[in-house]
């Protein structure tokens, strides 16, 4: 993972490798789903490689490559609880995933130093 303008540009970077340690690593093939729309949203991905497509209603609406997030709509409370895209490998694609359990301890552990640029 490296530092970027979403929620990891929060962090630095010995930040950034402390996160990483919770962090759990999938690979998908290409037509491989990652997350269906209408599932229970409980993680943040980011993307570590490859291309994927974001599917909305059975119409391909973006696509997602290295660096991007996945799932950052579920760190904010009750916004969203379930998957509002089906996300579909392209070609090989690699995601780290975090928890959002994880993710809340961790910043929470930061606090009140990081707390203060959100």
């Amino acid at each position: 993972m490296s530092r970027q303008s979403g929620i990891l540009g929060l962090f630095n970077m010995v930040e950034i490798r402390n996160l990483a340690n919770l962090a759990s690593y999938r690979k998908l093939k290409r037509n491989e789903a990652l997350c269906s729309q209408g599932d229970k949203a409980g993680s943040i991905f980011i993307v570590l490689s490859g291309l994927a497509g974001v599917i909305v209603n059975g119409k391909n609406v973006a696509y997602i490559t290295r660096g991007q997030e996945i799932g950052e709509l579920g760190l904010i409370s009750n916004f969203a609880l379930y998957r509002t895209a089906t996300i579909v490998a392209h070609y090989d694609f690699e995601v780290a995933e975090i928890k959002y359990d994880d993710f809340y301890d961790f910043f929470e552990m930061l606090r009140p130093e990081r707390a203060k640029r959100v």
